[in-house]
C-alpha cells in the first residue's frame, strides 16, 4: 500500500489477505479487479470499474445475475434496459423528443398521445388508427371524418370514442354499422 505497488499483493499466500491486499487497488484497475477471487469482493470493484468507465462489458464480467442487473443500470441509458424492442424505441423516442426512434404503429401512437404530436400519426401505416391518431391527438372523434372510406372511418370513431371516453363520438359512425354498435356497447 504505501508503495503503491499491487504486484507485492501477489506474493501473499493466504487468499482471504491476498483479496483484501488486491482490493486497495481494484477500484482503479480493472486488471487488478479480475485477480480478486472472493465473488462479492470482486462483483463490487467489477461494479465500481464498469461505472467510472461506463462499460457495459464490464458489468458482464460479474456472475451474479442480480449485481449484474445493478450494474448495467448504473451503465445503461434506461430504456437499453428494456427487453421488448418497441418499448425500447419508444422510450428513446420520448428520452429524445423525436418521434423517427420509433419502431412500429403502437410506438408511434404512444409517442403521438404522450407528446401531443400529430406528426407521428403520419407515419402509422393502418388507416384507421392513423385518424384514430390524429382524432385523440386533437381530442376531437370528428377528426375522423377525414378518412374517405366508411368502414375506415366507422373503426376511427369507435377507436376514437372509446379512447377519449365520449360517448357522443360514437354517433358519428355509421348507423346500423358494427363498429357503431360496439362503440355504443363499450360504453353501455
Amino acid at each position: 500500500k504505501k508503495k503503491s505497488d499491487p504486484e507485492v499483493c501477489a506474493r501473499i499466500y493466504s487468499v482471504e489477505k491476498l483479496d483484501s491486499c488486491f482490493a486497495i487497488f481494484a477500484n482503479a484497475d480493472l486488471e487488478i479487479c479480475k485477480r480478486i477471487t472472493d465473488t462479492d469482493m470482486k462483483a463490487a470493484c467489477l461494479a465500481e470499474n464498469a461505472k467510472r468507465s461506463k462499460s457495459e462489458e464490464v458489468c458482464n464480467l460479474i456472475g451474479d445475475v442480480e449485481k449484474k442487473v445493478a450494474c448495467l443500470k448504473n451503465v445503461l441509458p434506461e430504456c437499453m434496459l428494456v427487453s421488448d424492442p418497441e418499448k425500447r424505441s419508444l422510450c428513446i423516442a420520448l428520452e429524445k423528443k423525436d418521434y423517427t426512434y420509433c419502431q412500429g404503429d403502437s410506438c408511434f401512437e404512444a409517442y403521438a398521445e404522450n407528446r401531443s404530436d400529430s406528426n407521428a400519426c403520419g407515419l402509422i401505416s393502418s388507416a384507421a388508427l392513423r385518424y384514430a391518431c390524429f382524432a385523440i391527438v386533437e381530442k376531437r372523434v370528428a377528426e375522423c371524418g377525414r378518412a374517405e372510406v366508411s368502414p375506415v372511418r366507422d373503426l376511427c370513431v369507435k377507436t376514437a370514442a372509446i379512447k377519449l371516453n365520449d360517448v357522443d363520438g360514437c354517433d358519428l359512425a355509421t348507423t346500423g354499422s358494427d363498429y357503431r354498435n360496439s362503440c355504443y356497447l363499450h360504453f353501455a
